[in-house]
């Protein structure tokens, strides 16, 4: 839960995460690469018709638990990263995808960080 933002990011029980994330690493599977993003309202539909219904704020927060707490291999054992973009969420074992992936958190980190800083 973020100060300020209570409402919306409220945190979603701990169970209830696990069980949503196991759901949709399913579908996360069948967007591999750029270009087969799914985004946060497909995601949402996508766990609707399992029967779970999510804000987009709980989607995300379901999506980061996946990113922190799975691990996504290849056919060929190669790790994979669920990464972002503005079109959505895509798996990829792509070093130059993962790369960029990392150096746009960075820049999110650094921006949040200035504002911290100047208050």
């Amino acid at each position: 839960m973020i100060v300020n933002f209570e409402e919306i990011t409220a945190n979603l029980p701990h169970t209830s995460v696990h069980k949503y994330a196991l759901c949709l690493a399913d579908t996360l599977k069948l967007h591999f690469g750029v270009g087969s993003e799914i985004n946060n309202l497909q995601i949402r539909k996508y766990l609707l018709d399992k029967g779970y219904i999510l804000t987009p704020a709980q989607a995300r927060q379901t999506l980061h638990y996946i990113r922190v707490h799975f691990v996504f291999m290849t056919d060929e054992m190669t790790k994979c990263v669920l990464c972002a973009n503005k079109k959505g969420y895509y798996l990829t074992d792509n070093q130059s995808d993962i790369d960029r992936y990392k150096l746009s958190l960075q820049q999110r980190i650094n921006s949040i960080s200035e504002i911290l800083e100047s208050i």
